[in-house]
């Protein structure tokens, strides 16, 4: 075998500046962020290579000015909610049962997974801003196995704006897959108070407080809304005095009105402003945890507080919700 000589060229890396006061790189960084400081910019979603621009807007604040709105982003999710009822809306032959609809609503946006598609899309997404925050990464960093059971091992989901509200990316998968799991059961006759008391057992047992050690009344929130998208596809007045979303048409059914997060999303999607039930030895570490969170609450209450706390409450109280709102921010930081 002939020898071979290869002449590898020397790396080099870009000049490192230090940006030293009075320097002009550190003038010209100053400059520049000095102008972009005093910009505003709005953002669209771009799907597809095209600017979206849904109206459902978001802000995007300083991090360490939260008064400051440097830019407003149109907020993803309606638009793929709205896009998969019109595809199974155009399926060849046309669907006609309410169940048939339902089904492919959800086998289209939901599916049979760990996660729904939906869900992770939201959490890989670079059109969904999501907050800076990892699996690792969260209000239960350092605490022991035996207090966050299996979120140890897994972590915890990716927070984002939906409705102008912070919501886990799992709420996604609650909403169309465990509402269409209700929905399903109604179908078949079960009364409210059944299928609702199953929702209420997933969320005790296997996927909820035995195996993470929390029961999460915004679980039970998404679930139950998703339930009422599934009955708002065919009757009217289902979220307020609004249309059906879809209506007959002759022998199929066809869009009258579109799908909206408005409909659905508030405040106790928000597991921070809807705090979950927790077994002992995991909720007296996250009142030490809330509690050393408190100077940032403060400098920003807007963002902790409930507005309608009591109407919530009494909106889902029904639905299995466990009251633990001695830890909302309001009552450990004294908001």
């Amino acid at each position: 075998m002939k020898d071979i000589c290869i002449d590898i060229t020397s790396a080099a890396n870009e000049p490192i500046k230090n940006y030293a006061p009075g320097s002009d790189d550190r003038a010209s960084l100053k400059s520049k962020l000095a102008k972009m400081e005093s910009e505003f910019y709005e953002i669209p979603i771009i799907i597809g290579g095209k600017e979206i621009h849904t109206g459902n807007l978001g802000k995007c604040r300083k991090p360490h000015d939260h008064q400051h709105i440097l830019a407003e982003y149109h907020q993803a999710g309606t638009e793929e909610v709205n896009q998969a009822i019109d595809v199974v809306l155009n399926r060849k032959p046309p669907l006609v049962t309410k169940q048939a609809i339902a089904r492919g609503i959800w086998r289209e946006i939901g599916g049979i997974y760990w996660a729904d598609k939906i869900e992770r899309w939201a959490a890989k997404s670079p059109h969904v801003d999501k907050y800076d925050q990892t699996r690792r990464k969260s209000i239960y960093q350092s605490m022991p196995i035996w207090a966050t059971r299996v979120n140890f091992v897994f972590g915890v989901g990716r927070s984002f704006k939906l409705n102008g509200n912070m919501v886990g990316s799992d709420k996604l998968g609650h909403f169309f897959s465990q509402g269409y799991k209700y929905y399903r059961r109604e179908l078949r006759g079960e009364s409210e108070e059944k299928l609702l008391a199953k929702g209420v057992f997933a969320e005790r047992w296997l996927f909820g407080q035995l195996t993470t050690g929390v029961y999460s009344n915004a679980d039970l929130v998404a679930n139950y809304e998703g339930w009422l998208f599934y009955q708002s596809l065919f009757a009217d007045d289902v979220t307020g005095a609004k249309l059906a979303i879809l209506r007959l048409q002759g022998d199929k059914y066809v869009k009258q009105r579109p799908f909206t997060w408005a409909d659905h999303v508030n405040a106790y999607w928000d597991e921070a402003l809807n705090p979950s039930f927790n077994v002992a030895s995991l909720n007296k570490r996250l009142r030490k945890s809330i509690l050393a969170l408190c100077p940032e609450a403060r400098q920003a209450p807007e963002h902790y507080l409930v507005t309608d706390d009591e109407g919530l409450w009494q909106r889902y109280q029904h639905i299995g919700l466990k009251d633990n709102r001695e830890n909302q921010f309001e009552t450990i930081c004294g908001l």
